[in-house]
């Protein structure tokens, strides 16, 4: 299956590379159906250096069933024909023509890999002890995953702090010299954006005003999870805001209802609810990196522990970061919120660690290293 699509996209893509390349950038995703706060934020800064810059978003996420694969057959194609058309290809993810095919010379690609840090594993690192979830699942997949030369063929990978250094280059099987430690475009929103996202965000919920706001948001486990379930009995009917942001691809047994102080607003990203937190509960998310890049307490909440360290492993446990922000017990959460005895230097020694050196300027840095190419 593999070498028959390697060969049928081969041919196609053969004949797409005698195109004409004009001044255009391609950003692809399979994360996400729309198009991505990280994209917006580099395109706009592009667009202000060189309106000339044809800008192409190519964004769906992974299909699943036999016709969905059938229908990504075509995104696939159009991947490959703005690929051969462009001068920079930008992706925050596993991109199939961008790792299986040869490319022109002249084609940049930068992997803007969709988390500021590597905090859980992936890529090159999970394939030997994760269970491939039908053929479609290839990173999952060692056989398939080499097949289709998995994270290949980037020229620069944009990176989080240095600490993760090492497990990027394990992940995509890449070297220092790639990787690009900037940080993503979304630090500097959080930082510059706060005020107006806090201001739009209370002008949706003026209830939140004056409250104490705790914003909870799990990351993906490939398991039923049954902490927000706990998270939502414990904080029920108190004097505290709860906001629930299951991850997207999470799927529960169990309806989440809204309640006078429980919330699952649609409206606002994860990005934009920040602002208005006072406190951040995660478990494995990389938004606990969000959280501290405007400084805002976090906590764990890991009663999963060792269940999701054995399936999908971590390159930085949160006991690692902040032991004493580590909690199995949801009422140690609660009583944490409650009490305001959160441990404030562990957040700062966690910013210092595990964040860029430099922060606000991501976007700035990204378009400079990039502008040589397509001009």
């Amino acid at each position: 299956m593999v070498a028959w699509l390697k060969m049928t996209l081969s041919v196609i893509y053969f004949f797409f590379k005698f195109l004409p390349m004009g001044k255009k950038i391609v950003f692809m995703s399979r994360q996400s159906d729309t198009v991505p706060l990280d994209f917006s934020l580099l395109s706009g800064e592009i667009l202000l250096r060189d309106p000339g810059v044809k800008i192409v978003f190519l964004c769906r996420r992974t299909p699943t069933g036999v016709m969905g694969y059938v229908r990504y057959f075509f995104t696939i194609i159009r991947q490959m024909f703005h690929m051969a058309t462009s001068r920079i290809c930008i992706l925050d993810s596993y991109c199939i023509p961008v790792s299986l095919l040869t490319h022109k010379p002249s084609l940049f690609i930068l992997q803007l890999w969709h988390a500021i840090g590597k905090i859980k594993q992936s890529g090159h690192q999970t394939i030997d002890h994760r269970r491939a979830q039908g053929w479609f699942d290839f990173e999952n997949n060692p056989t398939v995953a080499k097949k289709m030369n998995m994270h290949a063929n980037y020229d620069a990978i944009v990176a989080g702090a240095e600490f993760f250094n090492p497990f990027y280059m394990e992940t995509f099987n890449a070297t220092d010299d790639k990787l690009l430690n900037f940080g993503l475009p979304r630090i500097d929103y959080l930082i510059n954006q706060s005020v107006e996202s806090r201001s739009q965000v209370l002008s949706a919920f003026p209830q939140f005003i004056g409250k104490t706001v705790v914003l909870y948001a799990p990351t993906f486990k490939p398991y039923d999870d049954h902490a927000p379930q706990a998270m939502i009995t414990r904080f029920l009917g108190e004097d505290v805001v709860l906001i629930v942001a299951i991850h997207p691809k999470q799927v529960l047994t169990y309806e989440i209802e809204e309640t006078d102080n429980i919330y699952c607003p649609k409206e606002f990203s994860v990005i934009d609810l920040l602002a208005v937190s006072d406190y951040v509960v995660t478990d494995y998310s990389a938004i606990c990196l969000e959280a501290a890049a405007i400084s805002t307490p976090v906590l764990f909440f890991l009663p999963d522990h060792d269940l999701y360290t054995e399936i999908t492993g971590l390159n930085l446990d949160p006991h690692q970061m902040m032991n004493s922000c580590c909690f199995d017990d949801v009422d140690q959460i609660y009583r944490t919120v409650m009490d305001d005895t959160y441990v404030q230097a562990e957040l700062v020694s966690f910013r210092n660690n595990y964040l860029p050196k430099e922060l606000g300027r991501s976007t700035q840095k990204i378009v400079d290293h990039l502008e040589k190419y397509w001009r």
